[in-house]
């Protein structure tokens, strides 16, 4: 099992920290040593802050390692988001059901799986995000971290308010999760520091649309 311990810090809006078996470090220098293939993206009408890159050789087995290592919790931390919100996530359970393994086959049967999103970045000092709401496509997002960082996500009661009630902590293979909710608003203070982190979401459909 990838995860080490789950520790829910907020309620409503539902925020877990994960904390995960590390990965060889070995892995994570091979990853970030090709600094070629980090690449600011766009996704059409979605903005991406400048000075965030993501990791573009994911043919590359280091890659392909340590992928595989944080994906295989995806399950587990979407049970376990849904357990704290059971208003807005309203899993119906038949009487007398083991949830964990009803939580399981739910999983499954809705494809999940194939809608796992987890992007490497490498966040360059000077870049920040606005305080903003996650598109309807994800159930929910998060950070995990691959180096100490001296700044996390902050999570703030609105749109405006400046006093964040939680900042996601910065420590090596530690992660924050938050349910993609109405409530759910979040950001990042200016960097002043590069940061490597993986950024995580659990999709509900496939985003991508062809002619």
């Amino acid at each position: 099992m990838v995860i080490k311990n789950v520790e829910v810090v907020n309620k409503d809006p539902a925020i877990i920290e994960v904390t995960f078996e590390p990965i060889p470090q070995k892995i994570i220098d091979l990853v970030y040593a090709e600094t070629q293939r980090f690449e600011q993206l766009s996704f059409d009408d979605l903005v991406v802050e400048q000075g965030r890159t993501f990791y573009t050789g994911t043919e590359s087995n280091a890659y392909k390692v340590l992928k595989r290592h944080f994906v295989s919790a995806f399950q587990e931390i979407t049970k376990q988001l849904l357990l704290v919100d059971p208003i807005r996530f309203p899993i119906m359970y038949q009487e007398k059901v083991d949830k964990n393994k009803a939580l399981d086959k739910w999983y499954e049967s809705n494809n999940l799986k194939n809608h796992q999103s987890l992007l490497c970045a490498l966040d360059y000092t000077g870049f920040h995000q606005g305080t903003h709401l996650d598109n309807r496509f994800a159930m929910w997002a998060g950070i995990i971290n691959l180096q100490d960082n001296s700044v996390g996500t902050h999570h703030y009661p609105a749109e405006f308010d400046r006093t964040p009630y939680y900042v996601a902590s910065g420590k090596k293979f530690k992660g924050t999760f938050w349910l993609n909710t109405e409530k759910t608003w979040h950001g990042v203070p200016f960097l002043q520091e590069n940061r490597r982190v993986l950024v995580c979401n659990q999709m509900w459909i496939s985003t991508l649309a062809f002619d």
